[in-house]
């Protein structure tokens, strides 16, 4: 969690030093791409990969690219005409040339850092360390097998939780009240140039949490998620046969009146205190039960750190009249960057 605390405090810097004369960054997607680039690899493999640096090159920012056009391409490949399935057409070619890409890199940095582990000798399992180093010492993968593990890992949530935190900021904009609360949650744990976020900390953050939950029913950043039936159901008069591939609509869970009360507004309040059973059940981003997804706490916890600290130090405001246009790339973005106005909160308190 340090490690991850860490990023998030350069985040911060990076988020300073990319604003325009008025404030603007104006483009938030690959900013908070680097950032989880960047913390999700302390916890994969306890190293920095150094894409919060302006100038980043090589492998770390190849890995990037490489990643976001691959979800690009998959949520064309799966709603067009399924072509591709008997000719190599334009857009498979494309995506196979960011899928090697994406493996060959981040496989290279995996396989620098399992070098280095190696090196090291033996692994003290008694200590907290990076997954790689649990899957290592565990002796039980081959080091390519790790090196895919990592890679999968490292494609699956980079941008998950860049885009959930991006809709948080741009939710709290637009509800100036509830950012406010949420300053004054995180003023009031943390403090001011607080230099590490304990877990005690994090527990204490509930108002912090439930503008998160309440962000990604909004903006669910997966759309669907998907069950082979096992056995014969019956739903609503329907019979459906083991086997069927089913599929549950989140972005109309989310929405429903029946379950959520004024589903259209940004009630982070309502996650406080929940009695209600069904809001769970409908909140299904992160999936639910066995194959629930497996990063979902250290997402979590990744956006919490990201979000007290970049609240902590800037009130935001959207600076467009035209709403963003959120569209479907695998996972729930914008059709174009977004730009958002970083103001200090030190500067806006001393005028």
């Amino acid at each position: 969690m340090d490690a991850m605390d860490d990023v998030a405090k350069d985040t911060v810097k990076l988020i300073a030093s990319s604003r325009d004369s008025e404030g603007i960054v104006q483009d938030l997607n690959d900013v908070l791409f680097r950032w989880s680039m960047e913390s999700v690899n302390t916890f994969l493999l306890d190293t920095r990969l150094g894409t919060l640096d302006r100038d980043c090159d090589g492998d770390a920012m190849d890995t990037v690219t490489s990643i976001v056009g691959v979800f690009r391409c998959m949520q064309k490949l799966m709603f067009d005409i399924p072509l591709y399935k008997k000719f190599r057409t334009p857009m498979w070619r494309t995506f196979e040339k960011y899928c090697e890409k994406a493996v060959q890199c981040s496989l290279r940095i995996v396989d620098e850092r399992l070098k280095e582990l190696n090196e090291q000798g033996a692994i003290d399992t008694d200590k907290r360390q990076c997954l790689v180093s649990y899957l290592l010492a565990a002796q039980g993968l081959s080091n390519f097998e790790i090196s895919v593990t990592m890679m999968e890992l490292m494609v699956g949530s980079v941008e998950t939780a860049s885009n959930s935190l991006m809709w948080t900021l741009y939710l709290l904009c637009k509800n100036p009240m509830c950012q406010q609360k949420l300053f004054n949650e995180i003023k009031e744990v943390i403090g001011n140039d607080c230099d590490e976020i304990t877990p005690d900390m994090m527990n204490r953050l509930k108002y912090t949490k439930a503008c998160i939950k309440e962000s990604l029913r909004l903006y669910p950043v997966t759309f669907a998620t998907s069950r082979l039936l096992n056995e014969d159901i019956d739903v609503l008069g329907y019979h459906l046969p083991a086997g069927t591939h089913v599929q549950a609509n989140i972005k109309s869970l989310c929405q429903d009146e029946t379950v959520f009360p004024d589903p259209k507004s940004f009630v982070p309040e309502r996650w406080l205190n929940v009695r209600n059973e069904d809001m769970g059940v409908a909140n299904l981003v992160w999936g639910h039960g066995a194959r629930m997804c497996i990063g979902r706490r250290l997402a979590e916890q990744e956006m919490y750190l990201g979000l007290a600290r970049i609240i902590s130090r800037f009130q935001v405001f959207y600076p467009n009249t035209a709403e963003p246009d959120p569209v479907l790339h695998t996972v729930m973005t914008t059709a174009k960057p977004m730009s958002m106005k970083f103001m200090e909160r030190s500067q806006l308190e001393a005028a």
